[in-house]
């Protein structure tokens, strides 16, 4: 070990550093480069208790002035002051060191290897290494650790391997127990092992991304949001059939012992499909595209062959055709296997069984994520009207039907003996409704996805259609006009261009749109009202024949913090759904 350091700065215009150690030599000439070649001189263990320093230029050489040869002055001499014992250099010295002092293993999921050293800081003594206990649970060994006990001598180190292997105890929160020379040195090691669920589900899964908001409203119907959630979490719920026999037996063991535990689950959504062969020890993965999957360095990420033939490991770098790990697989792969990212997920207490007499049996399996997935806002792929999204693509319906509701908050007087007074402090009501669509690949998909990360659940408002004939107008609207005739419905009545049913999208047969704002509306006679508008109509007019539908467009919020996706393949084919309702800002 080098106990001295001569550094010289601008050297052939390069920095050296030079290290001297006990019974050697300093190197004569050293210092040629200044025009004065230092007689060489020899060191004999010194007192790092004294140290002093001797310059010439950018010249420094740190040397014992108690017990050593003293440096030459070859100019001018600058000594040191004497080394303070509250420095890092008398915490080091006359004392034995454990490295790592503590181990945070994380979540284990496959088998892992530390290294460990024993350092005998003790300048003049040795040290015994009487003992090593191992008080941290099953599936914890060494690998080349020496005989005990050995004999550790002066600034001497002994070093050795701790395996931790991916069965045993789901817990972990124990301690490496070593006595060097009778004195004990305790080192927590604490983390949590991590079981594999990789039974793909049967087509059809639900996932659910759940964000948090408070929602504070106002007498007037206005309202503050707060949003207590800035990523989602999420529900995965599964239903796995296995045929009778050694399927069936596999999971239905690991439920009856680890359901309460951490497990790992493939996102089955977002795998990438292996396109070359790997062998064995292979730390990278070539794959088709990861650019729709949530791949992130640090994460685990599952190498898939069958439910018996997989690796997890930790992703080291990602790019749009690759995927590397921090380790090697232990199994050989071949093109068209699989690589998924995993999330880490609890299982409800509940697992529901059912099966017939014979044949196969259903396990299903809610799995809740233990943290909040990855934020993925991201909006680009809407249109947007105001500053914010507009969702005026198709809305999809369940069944043949699609469901609303008006909202009005109203308090009543009732003594139940006399009159019934009812009043309410808004001055219109809120629509409730909803919101699906369908992505029919992985982009569409990542695009939804992002889409739902950036609303937020309940916390940002955005505009979207009504999906109904709200106004009928009755004439042409000429280019550069300001007006719309309408049918008589009472617009001009009970609305009166007041918000949320200010604005209107007039729908063309060809599926293009126009948007404008009401500024006012008047009604014409019994039959006909004529409404007001902020900007003219398009140059070269829009005929009455090409206008599929007047919808009003309003501004709302999701009117939960639940969003519901509907996996029909891996393919990225789905159903998105979410409630909406009207917001009054």
């Amino acid at each position: 070990m080098a106990i001295f350091s001569a550094v010289i700065n601008n050297l052939g215009g390069m920095s050296s550093q030079v290290g001297v150690g006990t019974d050697r030599l300093f190197p004569a000439g050293l210092s040629a480069s200044y025009g004065d070649s230092p007689p060489a001189w020899s060191v004999v263990r010194p007192n790092f208790e004294d140290l002093e320093v001797f310059s010439v230029g950018s010249f420094s050489l740190y040397a014992s002035s108690s017990t050593g040869t003293k440096a030459p002055a070859f100019a001018t001499v600058r000594q040191g002051a004497l080394r303070n014992e509250s420095t890092c250099g008398a915490n080091w010295f006359e004392d034995v060191h454990v490295i790592p002092r503590s181990l945070e293993l994380g979540n284990i999921i496959s088998d892992q290897q530390f290294n460990f050293s024993v350092f005998n800081g003790y300048r003049y003594d040795d040290k015994t290494f009487n003992s090593l206990a191992l008080n941290a649970g099953a599936g914890i060994t060494t690998s080349g650790l020496a005989s005990l006990p050995t004999t550790l001598q002066e600034l001497d180190t002994s070093e050795f391997t701790l395996l931790v292997d991916s069965d045993g105890a789901s817990t972990i929160n124990g301690t490496l127990d070593f006595v060097v020379s009778g004195v004990s040195i305790s080192v927590p090691i604490t983390g949590a092992r991590v079981v594999m669920f990789p039974y793909p589900p049967e087509k059809g899964y639900t996932e659910e991304l759940e964000f948090l908001t408070d929602v504070i409203e106002r007498m007037d119907g206005t309202e503050q949001r707060i949003s207590l959630r800035d990523r989602p979490r999420h529900t995965f719920d599964f239903l796995v059939r296995r045929e009778d026999g050694i399927e069936k037996q596999r999971i239905a063991n690991l439920m009856f012992d680890w359901q309460s535990q951490l497990f790992g689950l493939p996102i089955w959504h977002e795998a990438v499909v292996i396109t070359a062969d790997l062998a064995i020890g292979a730390t990278a993965t070539p794959v088709d595209n990861t650019d729709y999957s949530d791949f992130k360095v640090g994460d685990l990420a599952i190498v898939f062959q069958d439910e018996t033939t997989f690796d997890a490991l930790t992703v080291d770098t990602v790019t749009s055709t690759s995927v590397t790990y921090t380790s090697p697989t232990n199994f050989a792969f071949n093109a068209g296997d699989t690589v998924m990212p995993i999330k880490l997920s609890f299982a409800e207490p509940t697992v529901s069984r059912t099966r017939p007499p014979v044949g196969y049996e259903d396990f299903r399996v809610i799995f809740k994520t233990k943290e909040q997935g990855s934020d993925l806002s991201d909006t680009a792929a809407f249109s947007t009207y105001s500053t914010k999204v507009l969702l005026d693509g198709p809305n999809v319906m369940d069944g043949n039907t699609s469901s609303a509701s008006l909202r009005r908050k109203v308090s009543v007087l009732d003594s139940t003996t006399g009159l019934v007074v009812q009043s309410s402090a808004w001055d219109r009501g809120k629509n409730a409704s909803s919101k699906g669509f369908l992505t029919k690949s992985r982009q569409e998909l990542w695009e939804a996805r992002g889409l739902v990360h950036a609303l937020r659940g309940q916390q940002t408002s955005f505009f979207m259609p009504t999906f109904a004939q709200d106004i009928t107008p009755t004439q042409n609207l000429s280019s550069g006009g300001t007006t719309m005739e309408i049918v008589n419905g009472g617009y001009s009545r009970f609305v009166n261009a007041r918000v949320p049913h200010a604005t209107i999208r007039v729908l063309l047969t060809d599926g293009t749109s126009v948007l404008r704002d009401i500024s006012s509306s008047t009604a014409v006679d019994a039959d006909t009202e004529q409404l007001t508008i902020a900007s003219g109509w398009p140059g070269g007019g829009i005929l009455l024949t090409d206008i599929a539908r007047v919808d009003f467009i309003e501004k709302v919020r999701m009117g939960t913090d639940k969003v519901k996706i509907v996996h029909k393949n891996n393919a990225g084919h789905t159903s998105v759904k979410f409630a909406t309702v009207t917001v009054f800002e």
